[in-house]
C-alpha cells in the first residue's frame, strides 16, 4: 500500500534536471503467510545472488527496511545521512545523475537528477 505524493520537477530545455518526490512511505503486510517463512523460501531459490541473499537476510518483520531494486549494472550505491536519518544513494555509473531516498516520520522523499553524489545530498539536506 502506498499513499498519497507529490513531486516537482525542473526542466531545461524540456528535459527534467531535478526531481523532488515526497509520498507517504508504502507498507506491506500479509494476513496469510509470515514474514519469516517468504524470506526463507526465497533464500532456497537456486541461483539467488549471494550479495542479494545476504541483503535479504537483514530483513525484519518489521517494516523497517524499505527494498530498493537497482540495477548493479548502471548504479551504484552507497549509504549516507539526510538530516540525521540513514539514507540511499544511487549514482550513474556514467556519471549523468544521482538520486538520494530517506523515509522520515513516515514520509519517503527522493531527490533525482543531473547530478553528482554530493550535489543531490546537498540539495536533501536544503529540504524543509
Amino acid at each position: 500500500m502506498v499513499g498519497p505524493g507529490v513531486a516537482a520537477v525542473w526542466a531545461q530545455s524540456g528535459v527534467p534536471s531535478l526531481v523532488v518526490g515526497r509520498a507517504v512511505a508504502p507498507k506491506a503486510y500479509s494476513t496469510g503467510v509470515p514474514f519469516e517463512v517468504l524470506r526463507d523460501y526465497l533464500l532456497s531459490v537456486p541461483g539467488l545472488p549471494a550479495d542479494v541473499a545476504a541483503q535479504l537476510r537483514t530483513f525484519t518483520a518489521d517494516g523497517a527496511t524499505l527494498p530498493l531494486p537497482v540495477p548493479g549494472d548502471y548504479f551504484r550505491t552507497s549509504t549516507a545521512e539526510v538530516h540525521g536519518v540513514p539514507a540511499t544513494v544511487l549514482a550513474a555509473k556514467d556519471g549523468t545523475m544521482a538520486a538520494v531516498l530517506w523515509v522520515e516520520d513516515g514520509v519517503v522523499t527522493a531527490v533525482a537528477g543531473a547530478f553528482d553524489d554530493d550535489e543531490v545530498l546537498a540539495i536533501a539536506e536544503g529540504l524543509r
